[in-house]
């Protein structure tokens, strides 16, 4: 009978090392060669199986435990396992995370934090000592930018990015829907009080709830559909957007366009032909965030000035009307803040906070910071000016019969108490 040789390594006790994984709070214990590349280790699937993890490999890192955990980069996990070894005697222990990116609109904040608890949600994140702030109240998705409820477990969602947005910054969506007698009747089902990012376009309202744009639409102020790319902060109204949700949409579609800060801008809508020019208007100036009472439509060469006029007595055979929206204002104000200036319309009774908040949110200064900028005149002098106000009162800091009034924001300076 032949005999089958059978070859053994012997492997030194001084090769191997002691390996501890972990998610949440199941431990998995391995000995492994030392020599063994780290990311060899943690795809192992068989190892990974008795962690139980409910998150996709994709969305995890490794974290360094007993390394002030460090999350291990792809380099890193290139290293062997014992590069980490503090001592021949010393076990490593990797845990594995999922890692969240949580960002301010601003770029301000921005962090990185691994999470191991599989039960951890939106609420756990809020309360976090590095993300816990007097005004960032709500985490939105990056993707969807709806607001996230403190009730949503972070394993059962499809995405780790997240934007840390305060009160000011969000607005509740409320979508209505019609009967054939167009009487409004009840609250669509799973779409009343939606919370979403001011910055959100109608686009994502749409997506988020199933609406499909190409034969549905969400009719605002029961005279206009504003397109999907509009933003949110031009239609809300103290921190809420009311629409009713209808079939079809309105049939004559209208593009305005107009030049801002030295920039082309257009924006569309669809209304119906009896609307009238005024109203136009105004629907142009809130989609394109100016005050109403500096602006006019211009058809081709004309000026729209008859406010009493409706549509379908200029143009009654075209389904699509192209306007320009121009400025009268006899007076503007510069405003400089940082590395950015831009120009407002203004004129000698304009308040002087109607002119600081406009500039503040053009500037994404929000609400709650801005009571730390100041503002002043760039006159013969830099003078700073009252928010109460006029602008005919801070006429006489320029030059006479001066039309652009060169402003600057700038932040308040504190004075340290010094040390006795």
């Amino acid at each position: 009978m032949e005999t089958i040789p059978t070859i053994i390594d012997c492997i030194s006790q001084d090769a191997m090392i002691k390996v501890i994984l972990s998610y949440d709070t199941i431990k998995e214990t391995v000995f492994t060669l030392k020599s063994l590349p780290i990311c060899d280790l943690l795809k192992n699937e068989s190892l990974l199986k008795p962690l139980e993890l409910d998150i996709s490999p994709r969305d995890c890192v490794r974290v360094l435990e007993d390394k002030n955990n460090q999350i291990l980069s792809k380099e890193d996990m290139q290293q062997s396992v014992n590069f980490y070894s503090v001592s021949d005697d010393q076990s490593i222990h990797f845990r594995i995370c999922l890692l969240i990116e949580i960002s301010t609109y601003d770029k301000t904040l921005e962090m990185q934090i691994p999470i191991s608890d599989r039960n951890a949600t939106i609420g756990h994140l809020l309360r976090l000592p590095e993300i816990e702030h007097d005004s960032y109240k709500y985490l939105a998705s990056s993707q969807t930018q709806q607001v996230m409820s403190e009730n949503q477990k972070l394993s059962d969602l499809n995405e780790t990015t997240f934007i840390l947005v305060t009160e000011n910054e969000t607005c509740s969506v409320s979508i209505e829907t019609l009967n054939e007698s167009l009487s409004v009747t009840s609250v669509t089902r799973n779409m009343a009080h939606q919370q979403f990012t001011i910055y959100a376009t109608l686009a994502a309202v749409y997506e988020q709830n199933n609406i499909d744009h190409e034969h549905q639409h969400l009719l605002y102020w029961n005279d206009f559909v504003p397109s999907i790319k509009t933003q949110l902060n031009t239609l809300q109204e103290n921190s809420l957007v009311r629409f009713t949700l209808i079939n079809g949409n309105l049939p004559i579609g209208v593009q305005v366009s107009t030049i801002l800060n030295d920039e082309q801008y257009a924006i569309e809508f669809h209304c119906k032909p009896e609307i009238k020019i005024e109203r136009l208007c105004q629907i142009a100036c809130k989609l394109l965030n100016v005050k109403n009472e500096f602006y006019q439509l211009k058809m081709d060469d004309c000026i729209l000035d008859d406010n009493e006029i409706s549509l379908n007595e200029i143009v009654s055979d075209s389904p699509d009307i192209q306007l320009h929206l121009i400025c009268t204002a006899v007076m503007r104000s510069l405003i400089k803040y940082e590395d950015q200036t831009i120009t407002l319309p203004c004129n000698r009774e304009t308040l002087v906070s109607t002119i600081f908040d406009e500039a503040c949110s053009i500037f994404c200064i929000t609400k709650e910071h801005t009571q730390v900028y100041e503002l002043y005149a760039l006159g013969a002098d830099q003078t700073q000016i009252e928010l109460d106000m006029t602008i005919d009162d801070i006429c006489d800091l320029f030059l006479e019969k001066q039309t652009t009034l060169p402003l600057l924001i700038t932040k308040k300076k504190i004075l340290k108490k010094q040390s006795k």
